[in-house]
C-alpha cells in the first residue's frame, strides 16, 4: 500500500483484503461461539477426564456420545464387529456434518460480506456461489493447490502435471457458474448501488467485526449488515439520468460505434454496441457488450433500454447487443435494413426469442419520443449493403444531434437536399473519421459545434484520417475522440451544452473549450 496506494481501488486487492478481514474479525469468531466447541468436543471422546475443561453443554454431548457408542457397540459385538467401528459409525457422521455447516457458513459469510464490491466490479448476485464455493474451496485448496504450491518450490516439473489438472477443475468449476435453467433468483445481474447504500453496507460490517473483537453482542449490528445486503441485492436503485436534458454518451469501445442516449423524460435509447472484428483469440475472449457497455449500463443503474438503435449490421455496431439484449430489459429493437452478417442474423434471431419488437427504420420517418423530435435519413427503401446505414437526426430545443453512422461520401451529397440548413450542435463523425466521408459540403452546411470521432483499437487502421481531422477544425468544431478522451459525454439543458470526459474526470482539469461566436448554444467543457 506504502508503494502501490491506488491498489486500494482495484478489484483484486479489495477482494482478497475483505476476505481475509471477514474471516478474521468475522468468520473465526463465529465458529468459535458456534460449531467450533462442539466439533473440537468430538476428539478424544472417551477421555472422560477432559469433560471437566469443556463448557457444560459440550461435555453433555460428549456423555450422551460415549452412551450411544457403548449401546451400539453392544449390539455390534453379537454382529462381530469390535468397539471401533461402533465409535466410526457415530462420530464420522458427525464430523462430516461439522466440516459441511462449517464450510456454508464460511462461504455464506464471505458471498455476502462480499457482496457490495462484487456488484460494483461485476454486476452480479450469485446465491448459488455459496454452494459452489462449499465444494471448491476443499477441493482446490487441499486437494490440489497447496500440494501444487509446495512441489513447485521443491521440484518444477513434478509441479506441472499437477497444475494441468489444477487448471482443468478450475475451467470445470467455472463451467458451473453457467448452468442454464437455474431460478432466476440464484443469479442474476444488478447496477451499481447509490452511495448511501454502499456506505452504510461497509459501516456495518466493520461494526460486526468490531463487535466481534471486543466479545460484545453482534446481533444487533449483524442484523442491520444482512438489511444492507438485502437492499443491495433486491431493491432496485433510480437510474443516474437528469430529468430534462438530451445526454449523448458515446462510448470508448475501440473500433466500433456505442452511443448511450438519454431523452428529457428519462427514457433511453443506445445506438449500436461496439465489436470486435477479425477473428482469434481476443475476439472470443473479450465481450465489448459485456465488458465496456453493460458495464457502463449498470454504472448508471440503467436496467431499461426502450430503443436500441442498429445502425449497421456489421460486426463493430452489432457485435456487442447481444450481451445487452440479455442483460437488460430492452423495449424496441430499430434495424436498417436486411444484413447477412452471421452476428446481425444472430442478434434478430436473440431479440424474436426474448419477445423484442423489431422495427425496420426507413427514410421519412418521424418519431416524437420523450419529447425528442427524431428523423430518419436514411437508408431508402431501395438500399442494400453499406449504404443501408440508419442515419437519425434529434432535434431538442435548440439542440440538434446527427447520428452519421457509417455513411460515405456519396451518400452524404445524396442527403443534401434532405439536411435542413440549420446547423447541429452535436455529430456522430461517420466512419470513424476516414477519409471517405465527412465530405466538405457536408461539413459545411451542418456546422456542428461538436465533433464526437468513435475511434481506436488494435489494428491499426490510422484512424481518423488527417483529411478529416483539417476539414472539422475548418468548421471550428470542437473535436472529440474516445481514443484520446475516453468516454465522452455531451449534455444540453436547451439553452446550453457541456462536455465532459471520461479522461478529465481522472485528472480532474477540464479541456479547454471552443466556443464559437455567434453560435445559439454556448459550449462548456467540464471536468
Amino acid at each position: 500500500m506504502l508503494v502501490r496506494p491506488s491498489w486500494l481501488f482495484e478489484t483484486g486487492f479489495q477482494l482478497s483484503f475483505a476476505a481475509v478481514l471477514l474471516i478474521a474479525g468475522v468468520v473465526l469468531p463465529l465458529l468459535q461461539e458456534s460449531t467450533e466447541p462442539y466439533r473440537r468436543g468430538l476428539d478424544q471422546v472417551e477421555d472422560v477426564e477432559r469433560d471437566g475443561r469443556l463448557a457444560p453443554r459440550v461435555a453433555q454431548m460428549r456423555l450422551d456420545l460415549r452412551a450411544t457408542i457403548g449401546w451400539l457397540g453392544t449390539r455390534m459385538n453379537r454382529l462381530g464387529y469390535g468397539p471401533q467401528v461402533a465409535r466410526s459409525i457415530v462420530l464420522w457422521p458427525l464430523r462430516g456434518g461439522f466440516w459441511v455447516v462449517n464450510t456454508v457458513i464460511f462461504t455464506a459469510i464471505l458471498q455476502i460480506g462480499l457482496l457490495l464490491p462484487m456488484v460494483q466490479s461485476f454486476h452480479r448476485v450469485s446465491l448459488v456461489g455459496i454452494g459452489l464455493n462449499a465444494v471448491a474451496m476443499p477441493v482446490l485448496a487441499l486437494v490440489l493447490a497447496l500440494p501444487c504450491s509446495f512441489l513447485s518450490i521443491a521440484w518444477l516439473a513434478a509441479a506441472e502435471p499437477l497444475a494441468h489438472l489444477l487448471g482443468g477443475l478450475l475451467s470445470l468449476l467455472s463451467g458451473l457458474t453457467e448452468i442454464s435453467g437455474l431460478p432466476g433468483w440464484m443469479a442474476y445481474r444488478i447496477s451499481t448501488p447509490p452511495v448511501w447504500l454502499a456506505v452504510g453496507f461497509g459501516v456495518s460490517w466493520v461494526a460486526v467485526g468490531l463487535a466481534k473483537c471486543l466479545r460484545r453482542g453482534a446481533a444487533i449490528p449483524g442484523s442491520v449488515a444482512a438489511a444492507f445486503a438485502l437492499l443491495i441485492a433486491v431493491c432496485p436503485s433510480r437510474a443516474d439520468l437528469a430529468p430534462d436534458e438530451l445526454e449523448v454518451t458515446a462510448l470508448d469501445v475501440g473500433y466500433g460505434d456505442a452511443l448511450f442516449l438519454s431523452l428529457p423524460d428519462r427514457s433511453t435509447m443506445l445506438v449500436d454496441g461496439g465489436g470486435i472484428e477479425g477473428r482469434g483469440r481476443a475476439r472470443d475472449r473479450f465481450d465489448v457488450g459485456e465488458e465496456v457497455v453493460s458495464r457502463y449500463l449498470w454504472s448508471r443503474r440503467v436496467r431499461k433500454i426502450d430503443v436500441v438503435a442498429l445502425t449497421s449490421p456489421r460486426e463493430h455496431h452489432v457485435g456487442g447487443l447481444a450481451s445487452v439484449l440479455k442483460n437488460v430489459e430492452v423495449g424496441e429493437l430499430w434495424v436498417a435494413g436486411s444484413g447477412t452478417h452471421p452476428a446481425y442474423r444472430s442478434l434478430l434471431a436473440l431479440a424474436r426469442e426474448r419477445g423484442i419488437p423489431i422495427h425496420r427504420r426507413i427514410a421519412g420517418e418521424r418519431f416524437d419520443r420523450g419529447g425528442v423530435r427524431i428523423r430518419v435519413l436514411w437508408p431508402q427503401e431501395q438500399e442494400s449493403g453499406e449504404d443501408e446505414s440508419l442515419i437519425l437526426r434529434l432535434e431538442w430545443e435548440d439542440t440538434g444531434v446527427l447520428l452519421s453512422s457509417d455513411i460515405r461520401g456519396p451518400v452524404e451529397r445524396r442527403l443534401l437536399a434532405e439536411l435542413e440548413s440549420k446547423p447541429v450542435e452535436i455529430l456522430k463523425v461517420a466512419r470513424h473519421g476516414a477519409r471517405t466521408a465527412s465530405t466538405q459540403e457536408f461539413l459545411a452546411l451542418l456546422r456542428p459545434s461538436i465533433a464526437l470521432i468513435t475511434a481506436g483499437g488494435s489494428r491499426p487502421y490510422g484512424l481518423p484520417s488527417p483529411d478529416t481531422m483539417s476539414r472539422l477544425r475548418g468548421t471550428g468544431a470542437e473535436i472529440y475522440r474516445t481514443d484520446l478522451d475516453g468516454a465522452v459525454t455531451v449534455r444540453s439543458t436547451g439553452d446550453s451544452i457541456r462536455v465532459t470526459t471520461f479522461r478529465s474526470r481522472l485528472s480532474g482539469r477540464p479541456r479547454p473549450s471552443l466556443v464559437r461566436p455567434g453560435h445559439p448554444l454556448p459550449v462548456q467543457a467540464a471536468g
